[in-house]
């Protein structure tokens, strides 16, 4: 005796595109991460070695940065119209499968 589907093709297809927005936010945050922190601790690094930080000033500027970071980047961006990531949720889970895709095609326009 076979089981029933536990999701229908459209619950599937809703799930796969707030999967795919949720990944590529992720990865794109990640990659963001990494890059910046690499960055950083390479020009204090370098600012180190060139005997412009002292060890000490280099341990109290990456604890700035990490205080300050988040701080910043809002700050940045609240002029920015933006298209909320639980607004996009809320789309593709209300069946709208393309907000994700669209977003992100509207955002390399944007740059």
């Amino acid at each position: 005796m076979s089981k029933p589907p536990v999701f229908t093709a459209e619950q599937v297809a809703l799930l796969q595109a707030a999967l795919e927005h949720i990944w590529s936010r992720m990865a794109r945050l990640q990659g963001d991460l990494n890059d910046n922190a690499g960055n950083v601790a390479t020009l204090l690094s370098l600012l180190v070695e060139r005997g412009i930080l002292t060890p000490e000033q280099f341990e109290s500027a990456v604890e700035e940065l990490t205080a300050t970071a988040g701080l910043e980047s809002g700050m940045r961006n609240l002029n920015k119209p933006r298209i909320t990531d639980a607004s996009i949720s809320a789309d593709i889970l209300n069946g709208d499968v393309d907000a994700f895709r669209r977003r992100a095609l509207a955002e390399e326009d944007d740059e």
